[in-house]
């Protein structure tokens, strides 16, 4: 009977973590952002505008055609994820993506090598001389229900620009 209780109270605290980025309701309150480390990227990327990729402000690159999604359980209500690589510019400043507050219940962000779920995500500033210009970060995006588009806000500290990712096709 202990050992039942420790395992609910344990996956009470874990279901609490992941959902603290998002929240299960559109109503949650605004936190801070998660800080993907410069450590977690996966490789260089080395044309971030290629034809099946466009640049945002300059500094994240996403995909322009459109990603699948695949049906994912067990994770708060997220119902799907959407893989999606993106590409961060080595800057001195910071590039931030969050969902905007309206879609909030239905999209949530996620990369990085942690598990995270996520209403706002930072990549940290990682400028160095002697690295190459854009970084790739695995991740992608959970979805509460199937939706065709979903809009992301991304901000490099002094401007910020909504890219919208199609999911299973067309943006309109």
């Amino acid at each position: 009977m202990r050992l039942a209780l420790a395992v609910l109270a344990g996956s009470s605290v874990m279901a609490l973590a992941v959902a603290g980025g998002v929240g299960a309701t559109a109503s949650a309150t605004a936190v801070a952002p998660f800080v993907v480390p410069c450590a977690d990227t996966i490789g260089n990327l080395a044309n971030p505008a290629g034809s099946d990729r466009r640049v945002a402000l300059g500094v994240l690159s996403v995909p322009s055609v459109a990603v699948g999604s695949k049906r994912l359980f067990g994770v708060l209500h997220w119902r799907y994820w959407t893989k999606v690589a993106v590409g961060v510019r080595r800057s001195p400043a910071a590039v931030t993506i969050s969902v905007p507050k309206a879609w909030r219940s239905n999209v949530a962000v996620g990369w990085g090598n942690r598990t995270v779920v996520a209403a706002s995500i930072r990549f940290s500033s990682c400028a160095d001389a002697t690295s190459p210009s854009w970084s790739t970060y695995a991740g992608g995006l959970y979805l509460s229900r199937h939706v065709a588009c979903a809009p992301l806000v991304v901000s490099d500290g002094r401007r910020t620009a909504t890219v919208r990712i199609a999911i299973d096709g067309a943006c309109s």
